[in-house]
């Protein structure tokens, strides 16, 4: 018979909790994301049913649906998944699958960190507090297919030896399907493709060679299909089809600068627990010190630019933005200065990350490409941060040592449960 200690009893009763708040969220039909039913009703079902009925039509005049997302989600559902007869299976169906990913990240922090099997579970779990994450699984959106492709490259890629540059069978296995995930995240959600450069580049810059080739070779055969589509659509999108600006100023590298203190502040937000465990228990005195240099550094370089009236744009966000701007605006209306401390706060944390590993700078750039929308959505980065920080940045601390492994189990849990109460209350109650 298996003995269980008070403290196991505890977390495997959270975790249960969070499983009857994600099924009740479905029953409930939450929708704590704002705009997801609208989205399902509007382009992702249409789009699906449309491939169902007539699959070369509506894969040439994609356009017509005005679907974001390529039409990978929709092709898998469309011909895999037998609950496509009605919207609400449909929707259930995805409910149930978006949970691989629990089980999916608590694989990887088992790898990673030599957890128990509770104890990774509990972590894992926090996947299914996070609103955007469970608006997208209860209204059938393609959000979390993305993720489930993306956390299984990284299972496969993380196991890729570090420090060798033979090519055995089983490497080859695995930069293959490394690819092949990495390039089914990419055409269920665009944005995932910074995994692809992720790899291509590191294995550059880690000399490599034989890995970086593998991997272009890989790349390339696997971009055949959207090559095809894109000669057939005359671009990254059904232009013929699609609103004619799509590409344009909703679309552009310009974009990036205006995003850069909504992207920091999004960062700050969901790593939040971890810097403060971070300087609780790990910093040296030298290192808050240092750390608080660099924040009053960047802070009064924010202040700066905001008094000649850069970030004045800021003000003027009604969507995308996150969770800081609207608290800004609910706190503060028109003074940014609450919002520029955040950001500041986020900088901080990904200078000292850099600072502790010059190459974590490969991963940070490539996420830049999530700065390219004029709407710069929190839900695009949700939960891609937590599994960036956890499982693809290098750390000299270990968050789930023996001696602080529990305060950052409950600390983590407490603060999503917090998030989500709060988020629950500003969609219904504000």
């Amino acid at each position: 018979m298996i003995k269980l200690k008070i403290d196991e009893l505890i977390k495997i009763s959270i975790i249960f909790l969070i499983f009857v708040s994600y099924f009740a969220g479905f029953n409930l039909r939450e929708n704590l994301a704002g705009g997801a039913e609208e989205d399902f009703l509007q382009f992702t079902w249409p789009a699906l049913k449309g491939l169902e009925n007539n699959l070369f039509y509506s894969l040439l005049n994609y356009g017509t649906f005005h679907e974001g997302s390529w039409p990978m989600f929709h092709l898998l559902n469309a011909f895999l998944n037998p609950f496509t007869y009605s919207e609400l299976a449909f929707q259930l169906s995805i409910t149930i699958i978006s949970i691989l990913n629990v089980f999916l990240f608590q694989r990887i922090i088992v790898k990673k960190y030599n957890l128990s099997f509770i104890d990774a579970f509990f972590i894992s779990s926090i996947l299914l507090l996070l609103p955007f994450f469970r608006s997208s699984a209860f209204w059938g959106l393609t959000e979390n297919f993305g993720w489930l492709f993306l956390l299984l490259s990284i299972n496969i890629y993380i196991t890729i030896p570090a420090k060798t540059q033979k090519l055995s069978i089983n490497i080859i296995l695995k930069i293959f399907l490394t690819s092949l995930f990495s390039a089914l995240a990419l055409y269920t959600r665009q944005y995932l493709v910074f995994f692809s450069a992720f790899v291509v580049i590191s294995s550059l810059l880690d000399k490599k060679f034989n890995h970086f080739i593998l991997y272009v070779i890989f790349f390339s055969i696997l971009s055949i299909p959207s090559l095809v589509l894109i000669k057939i659509w005359g671009g990254l999108a059904d232009t013929k089809n699609f609103d004619s600006d799509w590409f344009g100023d909703r679309h552009s590298p310009l974009n990036i600068i205006k995003n850069i203190p909504i992207f920091f502040s999004y960062f700050l937000f969901y790593l939040f627990p971890f810097l403060f465990i971070q300087d609780k228990f790990f910093s040296t005195t030298k290192e808050i010190k240092e750390k608080s240099i660099i924040f009053i550094l960047c802070f009064l370089v924010f202040m700066i630019i905001y008094l000649v009236g850069y970030f004045d744009y800021l003000k003027e966000i009604t969507l995308g933005g996150g969770v800081f701007i609207k608290l800004n605006k609910l706190l503060f209306g028109d003074n940014l200065i609450f919002f520029l401390f955040i950001s500041s706060l986020g900088l901080t944390f990904i200078i000292s990350l850099v600072r502790l590993y010059p190459k974590n700078i490969v991963i940070l750039v490539t996420l830049l490409i999530y700065c390219i929308p004029q709407y710069f959505f929190q839900e695009y980065v949700e939960p891609l941060i937590l599994l960036i920080f956890l499982f693809l940045m290098k750390n000299k601390y270990n968050f789930f040592e023996k001696d602080v492994k529990n305060y950052t189990l409950y600390f983590v849990q407490i603060y999503f449960i917090s998030n989500l109460a709060f988020t629950y209350f500003y969609r219904n109650l504000l």
